[in-house]
């Protein structure tokens, strides 16, 4: 039986202040949703956005938008940004 890679969730600055300004529900919604990425990154609720070198990803939850790359050699899930639909995708 093959065993499954759970990826390591590390979180940018920007990604770490986003989620500091948010609602306690939203941020039990996120923190939930990283649950589901560490499993499987590139599940129903995602979208590869940037499939040149950077492969950038975003996960939907509601309103909001989780934006992450994942670095497959690292088994690592790199957060770059968290936030409502639309105000994400702004640097």
């Amino acid at each position: 039986m093959a065993t499954r890679n759970v990826y390591k969730i590390s979180l940018t600055k920007l990604a770490e202040k986003n989620i500091s300004k948010m609602p306690s529900n939203t941020r039990m919604k996120i923190e939930k949703a990283f649950e589901a990425l560490q499993i499987d990154p590139f599940g129903v609720n995602s979208k590869l956005m940037a499939p040149k070198k950077d492969k950038i990803y975003r996960y939907k939850i509601e309103g909001y938008r989780i934006v992450y790359q994942v670095i497959i050699e690292e088994v690592l899930i790199l957060i770059l940004s968290i936030g409502p639909r639309g105000d994400v995708y702004k640097k």
